[in-house]
């Protein structure tokens, strides 16, 4: 009888509302035959993206850190359709040896990449003080970091695209941050925030690379994209910190009712790779599959506030410092 009301009560009204707010019909570009990778691919948003790819005939290359959890991500979207392909290879954004070893791999069996996600990501405590392999602070090397390196490396593999496309997920959480541009490693521990600094820090770069990376790209066959995915029921947010949202994550069961599914959240990602609306605009912030404008959403409410300022100053102090720390001179690569 329980289980009966809050079905009906609660449970269904949440649903739709989730459905609602999750779904926007668009017509699409034919990206069959296309190549992509997705960062990320074996878990979460990462793993959906690449099953609607993957049903839309592409050849989706699974970027991931541990192989074998690939393996079964791979059945499980094979039970699903069986159309595109998949091909797992190792992936660690939190080491940039790793990223020029996935790279030169890449380079060894295709000559060009037609989409990028840049999605994967992590979202640790900062007392917890855990670097990268270059010992960068964890968040902003692997979320950011790895991903400015991997993008400038397949630039000139992008560029071979008939028409490509970079995607960045970056999250609402950016309203939080706080980044020295200049030194974007540094956290400013005083600061309050629902999330790790050094995570909300990370998806503001993210913001920023994608504007500046629009200037950088502008005269090529080369759009970029960022957005917020949506408040997500996945592992990641298991570190959340703010009160009233921690007595959600001791609700666990709610969570899958309130927070949209990785399924749902993935329809973004999907929209800015394969959306012809968008497909000339570049540099731009999008959620629920259209420009991030002024909308008010339910997702508002988990992260209140405002979004920091987005400037191409600011763009360009991010870049050079992240040239700097990946060791990487990008500027022949768009000329």
């Amino acid at each position: 009888m329980c289980n009966s009301v809050f079905s009906y009560v609660i449970r269904k009204p949440l649903q739709g509302l989730r459905n609602l707010v999750s779904k926007r019909a668009f017509e699409e570009e034919n990206v069959q035959g296309k190549i992509a990778i997705v960062t990320g691919a074996n878990k979460g948003i990462g793993k959906e993206v690449t099953y609607e790819l993957a049903n839309r005939g592409v050849t989706v290359i699974m970027a991931c850190r541990n192989l074998e959890a690939v393996k079964e991500s791979i059945v499980e979207i094979r039970n699903k359709t069986f159309l595109g392909t998949l091909i797992p290879m190792q992936l660690d954004l939190a080491s940039l040896e790793s990223v020029h070893n996935f790279v030169t791999a890449f380079k060894a069996r295709f000559n060009h990449v037609d989409i990028l996600i840049n999605n994967a990501g992590v979202m640790i405590p900062d007392k917890q003080t855990i670097k990268t392999r270059e010992g960068f602070e964890i968040n902003v090397g692997t979320n950011f970091l790895g991903h400015f390196l991997l993008t400038n490396l397949l630039m000139e593999l992008l560029r071979k695209s008939d028409f490509a496309r970079v995607v960045h997920v970056s999250s609402l959480s950016m309203k939080y941050a706080n980044l020295n541009y200049e030194k974007p490693l540094e956290i400013n521990i005083k600061r309050k925030s629902i999330y790790p600094l050094g995570y909300c820090n990370s998806k503001f770069a993210l913001a920023l690379f994608n504007l500046e990376l629009a200037k950088r790209t502008s005269n090529l066959n080369v759009r970029t994209y960022c957005l917020c995915p949506g408040c997500v029921y996945t592992d990641i947010s298991d570190f959340i910190t703010a009160d009233w949202i921690g007595v959600l994550q001791r609700i666990k069961f709610l969570q899958k009712y309130l927070l949209l599914s990785p399924s749902q959240a993935s329809q973004s990602i999907i929209y800015c790779a394969t959306a012809k609306e968008c497909a000339r605009q570049s540099g731009e912030l999008y959620r629920r599959c259209k420009l991030w404008g002024d909308s008010v959403y339910p997702d508002d409410l988990f992260v209140p506030g405002d979004l920091p300022d987005l400037n191409d100053e600011d763009a360009k102090k991010l870049w050079k410092a992240s040239e700097k720390l990946t060791k990487i001179d990008t500027d022949s690569l768009y000329l």
